[in-house]
């Protein structure tokens, strides 16, 4: 049996764009651009930039009312230029760069990704800009979730730029990623990884999600043991590790893993308290499981709820089996009594505690009147198998020489596929 697990933090995959203004210093020519590409891989060089000082006022004048976020009015100025029967390559570019960005902060990603593709089109600006805005429309399209269509921009831009940042082949990987795509997000990764740029923690959540997502469990535990071994107290990397183990059904290593991070103050999560009495119960530890439940409720990690309160009686009342007629089972019984009547009273809809402590007062202790009233709240209550309380309630009443009160519950138990077979055998011993 597999115990699989949601993983428990978001992939920071860059879903947000950070774009900033437009440069529009250089339609005066006198602001150098900080960093200039001669030459692009396709051979592409800086056009020359033709600019009238009429549309560069307009444009300065819209980019200022673009950051006093008078985005329609900004609007208003650059389609005048752009639609300018006049305009030249540079303003074209110039004006629909601009026009992108507001139309972005006006979350219209479709009109923005046009326009971004009107300004490339226009084929006015420099190199760096006209780069700046092929990456741009891959950022577009994942804002848009068109996956595909950012891998197949992204290629378009790799074909011109002579290089590529982390960030960059990050973003390629997290297109691939939300296609289910987890090799090709892998060697994305790979590749930011290969740049010599400081990791960031975004390229290694994807690439140890997709390893994991890829089902590759082995290599996604090979690569979180050496996150592992730089971050130690990073619980995104330990519960990935974990679930990855899990996967495998190798449950000591997963085990050892939490109790070495409890061990470090690290276990401070609900849904890894939850995984460690679950990796017990599945190796049939269930007194560990037990006490693991009973200290994390105790430090507030764990809720006293009635699902936690009914794992923790069955872990004692299965505990309490292993060890028969030995001293040491009685008071794991006795837990486990405790454990479901707490459940039972934090649960006035729920009957599966009164249903446990009806089975253990029927079979163990041997008190049918105590089932009987157990069983009777329990059957007016959510069970997931309602079937079960009127069959012990027919063993209960047939017990204390009701036979036609047990007929009646039997009859109600033979309605439920879970208790039909077990009913009409009992029917036979009613005399």
């Amino acid at each position: 049996m597999k115990i699989r697990t949601q993983l428990f933090t978001a992939l920071a995959l860059g879903a947000g764009l950070a774009l900033s203004a437009p440069d529009l210093s250089a339609a005066k020519e006198k602001t150098p651009a900080v960093e200039v590409i001669e030459v692009t891989k396709t051979g592409r060089k800086d056009p020359k930039i033709k600019s009238s000082p009429s549309a560069s006022k307009k444009l300065n004048k819209a980019l200022d009312m673009m950051q006093d976020e008078k985005y329609d009015e900004a609007l208003v100025i650059v389609d005048t230029v752009i639609t300018n029967a006049k305009v030249t390559p540079y303003e074209n570019s110039k004006g629909n760069q601009l026009k992108s960005n507001i139309l972005y902060f006006q979350d219209k990603y479709p009109e923005a990704l046009s326009a971004s593709r009107a300004a490339i089109a226009a084929d006015g600006l420099s190199n760096i800009e006209h780069l700046q805005l092929k990456f741009q429309v891959v950022q577009l399209l994942m804002q848009q979730e068109k996956y595909d269509e950012a891998v197949t921009a992204f290629k378009e831009y790799e074909a011109e730029a002579p290089k590529i940042k982390g960030d960059e082949y990050a973003a390629l990987a997290g297109s691939y990623y939300y296609q289910d795509k987890f090799p090709e997000a892998i060697a994305a990764i790979d590749q930011a990884l290969a740049t010599g740029e400081v990791p960031k923690q975004n390229w290694q959540q994807i690439k140890s999600n997709s390893l994991y997502q890829g089902e590759n469990y082995e290599g996604a535990i090979t690569y979180l043991k050496e996150l592992m071994a730089k971050e130690p107290a990073n619980k995104q990397w330990i519960s990935l590790a974990v679930s990855s183990y899990l996967s495998l059904d190798n449950y000591p290593e997963a085990t050892s893993l939490l109790l070495d991070a409890k061990a470090k103050g690290l276990l401070d999560s609900e849904a890894l308290w939850t995984q460690l009495h679950q990796l017990y119960t599945y190796q049939e530890k269930y007194a560990e499981a037990a006490a693991t439940i009973e200290e994390g409720i105790d430090k507030g990690m764990l809720k006293a709820d009635a699902k936690r309160l009914s794992d923790l009686g069955q872990n004692y009342y299965t505990a309490s089996q292993e060890l028969e007629s030995k001293p040491e089972a009685k008071a794991l019984l006795d837990k486990a009594v405790d454990a479901f009547t707490r459940g039972a009273a934090v649960s006035p809809d729920d009957g599966t505690s009164e249903l446990w402590l009806a089975q253990i007062e029927l079979f163990e202790r041997e008190d049918s009147k105590r089932a009987r009233e157990l069983l009777l709240v329990a059957s007016k209550k959510k069970l997931k198998q309602p079937g079960s309380a009127f069959y012990y309630l027919g063993v209960a009443e047939h017990q204390l020489g009701n036979i036609a009160a047990a007929r009646t519950a039997l009859n109600e138990a033979l309605k439920y596929p879970e208790t039909k077979t077990q009913a009409t055998s009992y029917m036979k011993n009613l005399r």
